[in-house]
């Protein structure tokens, strides 16, 4: 409840009835989660990691609802987590707040799920960083509107079917040393919209089915041009990078085995864009290396 901390202890291990939730409430009544309104500690140790799990026999994704951290006097730490067979692993949602708050979800593995990380209409600072993603039926990692600023650095990101990073309609925001690993299962690689300022560099994203990387709407959001620098962007799907009515620097990336395009950049008299393309290396795409459509 608001104004309480619940903190469990590290090595502890919380598991979920399958497909069942015996109050009949909250965002599935047939399945149970955890609602937090106040504070939730959850901060194990790289021996003695907290796990919320499946109580069945043979557990599936989707059993448990997963953890879910709502409204504006919500709040939560995670550390060496694992977190399994739920339909959201970690999900954040009203949260709002200010800057000066922060999030934290580190060191930490989501599997066999749906959605891995999920967090809607905060103000705060996110950290998401060296947590481990794979199997998942959504998205890795969403973050998206309100004013918070934050950073997704050194997540590894596995096996999604949608896309492993999602950022659209926040303020600052970096994006740095992931990897992304398709592994071609279907989904894209990083997808990002309507910032403030965003900067993508030293990310791997590859075999997926989708896009590498596409970045849409600049005008009217950003304080500053965009920046994908030093990237590897390898054997995705149609593109290796999509820019869409944004202002981009593409400085220094690998662009390599796509089967359409190696760097597509869209633009029209509605939305003037400024690109400034650098030092890359692009080759061994299925069609153009570099296509400008008006």
């Amino acid at each position: 409840n608001s104004g309480k901390t619940l903190t469990i202890e590290a090595g502890s291990e919380v598991r979920f009835t399958p497909l069942l939730d015996d109050q009949s409430s909250g965002n599935d009544n047939n399945r149970g989660e955890l609602y937090v309104y106040g504070t939730l500690i959850a901060n194990g140790t790289a021996s003695d990691t907290i796990v919320f799990t499946s109580n069945a026999e043979t557990p599936a994704s989707g059993d448990w609802y997963g953890i879910y951290l709502r409204d504006g006097n919500s709040n939560g730490s995670f550390k060496y987590n694992r977190i399994e067979y739920a339909t959201y692993g970690i999900r954040f949602q009203y949260a709002y707040g200010s800057i000066s708050d922060t999030t934290r979800i580190t060191n930490s593995r989501i599997h066999h799920s749906g959605n891995g990380i999920y967090i809607y209409y905060s103000n705060r600072y996110d950290i998401i960083e060296k947590n481990t993603l794979h199997d998942l039926s959504g998205t890795g990692i969403q973050v998206s509107n309100g004013n918070g600023s934050g950073y997704i650095r050194n997540n590894t990101i596995l096996k999604h079917n949608s896309t492993g990073i999602r950022v659209y309609d926040k303020g600052t925001f970096d994006i740095s040393d992931n990897m992304i690993d398709g592994k071609t299962s279907g989904g894209s690689g990083i997808h990002v919209e309507r910032m403030k300022s965003i900067t993508v560099r030293k990310d791997t994203i590859q075999n997926t089915t989708g896009t590498g990387i596409y970045i849409e709407y600049s005008s009217g959001y950003a304080t500053s041009q965009w920046k994908v620098v030093s990237n590897v962007i390898k054997d995705n799907g149609y593109y290796g990078v999509r820019i869409r009515y944004a202002s981009v620097n593409v400085d220094s990336n690998t662009i390599s085995g796509h089967s359409n395009y190696g760097v597509l950049i869209e633009t029209n008299f509605e939305n003037p864009t400024s690109d400034t393309l650098r030092y890359n290396t692009i080759i061994n795409n299925g069609s153009y290396g570099i296509r400008v459509n008006e």
